[in-house]
Parts: C-alpha cells; structure tokens; sequence
C-alpha cells in the first residue's frame, strides 16, 4: 500500500496521485494569513484587508470559530468586511485567503 500524505484536515493524496499530478506544493497551496485593519472596540463593524487586493474565496475566523459570508459577515467593497455584529476589543480576528 502506498504511504499516504497529509493534504488538509483529514484528506490525503497516495503517491501514486502525487507522482502523476506533479509537484505537491502546485496541488496545494495553503491559504495565507491575511491583515485586516480597522478599530476593534466593540461598536466598529467594518474592517479593510491591507493592500489592494480583493477579498475572495476568504476563511475568515471570530475567536477560532469560522464565520459564514452572508450570515455572520458581507464584503462590501472589494477589499472590505462589515460584520453584523461587532467585534469586541478583546476578539482575536483571523482571516485567510
């Protein structure tokens, strides 16, 4: 039996797969930790991404927990995040893209 490799979470490639599809690191790219900036006090809603990039295919997180687009938050510029209910000062904010 081939020796598995870990992808992600409970998934996982055999060599076999790994050899015919290339390289590991082109299969998988891990998402990438971005910032977010805005006044976390509790009362603010909205937060912008550093950069110019646009927010898309986002995992974003309110104190380890994963939130859902459209129902715990809206991006509602390209590059902005609005919660429905505002982070307070003391919530940790993780998104990755």
């Amino acid at each position: 039996m081939a020796q598995k490799k870990i992808l992600h979470a409970g998934c996982f490639l055999d060599d076999t797969i790994l050899s015919i599809n290339g390289n590991f690191d082109e299969l998988y790219s891990p998402l990438e930790i971005v910032e977010l900036s805005g006044e976390q006090n509790g009362v603010n809603t909205d937060f912008l991404i550093s950069g110019d990039e646009e927010i898309k295919g986002e995992v974003l997180y309110l104190n380890g927990l994963r939130q859902k687009r459209e129902f715990d938050y809206l991006v509602t510029l390209p590059n902005k995040i609005s919660f429905f209910i505002a982070p307070l000062a003391t919530d940790l904010i993780l998104m990755e893209m």
